[in-house]
């Protein structure tokens, strides 16, 4: 039985089994204090039990606690004390390009018009420290990971983990003309990102995980060994695209992965 069901039971004077109800409660972590300022419990038998309402306004705050938390907005959400398990209503963006020097920030609000992005491709770096030094980072990509573009043609943005994929910031990236490109760190984290990217909507045809020509090489010397409860997680990126089968054999080889920071240390 739902436990509104039950608490109705009490609003009713019906008996309940109060054992496996108060178990129940205290799961959700509804402290005992304001349980007893609210109820008067007496057992009947091992499994009936008669309880009475006290006190009609903690009675109440118990209702709250359980009632199912409206997820339509972080401010519905806050009647029940619960935003967290709620979506933000918009996103930030921060980007940078060569002219800007500094980096600026994009704001995507519901109903609100969609930026246009400034340049034709983009590059997106996971790591913070990549990004604040995303010259650094260019000139990488333009030597180890054979990078077409030139710097004045590209806006880098801070993907800020998991947050790139954010269905409020999707629909900007599906604006860029030319090609994307995914600087993650070449463990799951990073797949996981980039495979979200994909899953909420943006094209495999020029939506690129980067990596460097010499992946080889670096997952050899790499000291970034991959533990051993992730090893077998790599095949849920299997099968995106024959680059990526490629590179997770390599990774199960030498059971390694690389975090983008070294790329600076080129």
């Amino acid at each position: 039985m739902k436990m509104l069901q039950e608490l109705d039971n009490i609003k009713k004077g019906n008996s309940v089994n109060w054992p496996v109800l108060h178990r129940k409660l205290s799961r959700l972590k509804i402290d005992d204090s304001l349980i007893y300022q609210a109820i008067a419990v007496k057992q009947y038998s091992k499994t009936a039990y008669r309880v009475d309402i006290i006190d009609h306004n903690a009675f109440n705050i118990i209702l709250q606690r359980i009632q199912p938390i409206d997820k339509s907005s972080r401010a519905a959400a806050s009647n029940t004390g619960d935003t967290h398990q709620t979506n933000v209503n918009g996103a930030l963006l921060v980007a940078v390009t060569e002219q800007s020097k500094s980096p600026y920030v994009h704001v995507f609000m519901k109903n609100a018009l969609l930026p246009h992005p400034k340049k034709q491709h983009a590059i997106i770096i996971e790591n913070l420290e990549c990004f604040l030094n995303f010259k650094e980072i260019y000139l990488f990509m333009k030597n180890h990971c054979q990078m077409p573009y030139n710097m004045k043609d590209i806006e880098f943005i801070y993907a800020a983990g998991n947050s790139i994929s954010n269905q409020a910031i999707i629909p900007y990236l599906k604006e860029f003309k030319g090609d994307i490109f995914c600087l993650f760190d070449i463990d799951i984290g990073g797949l996981q990102i980039y495979k979200n990217l994909l899953k909420n909507g943006l094209s495999i045809r020029n939506t690129h995980f980067v990596i460097p020509n010499d992946i080889e090489q670096r997952l050899k010397k790499s000291r970034r060994e991959t533990r051993k409860s992730e090893i077998n997680k790599l095949n849920n990126f299997l099968n995106i695209s024959k680059q990526i089968d490629q590179l997770i054999r390599l990774m199960h080889y030498y059971q390694t992965t690389i975090e983008q920071e070294s790329y600076r240390a080129q």
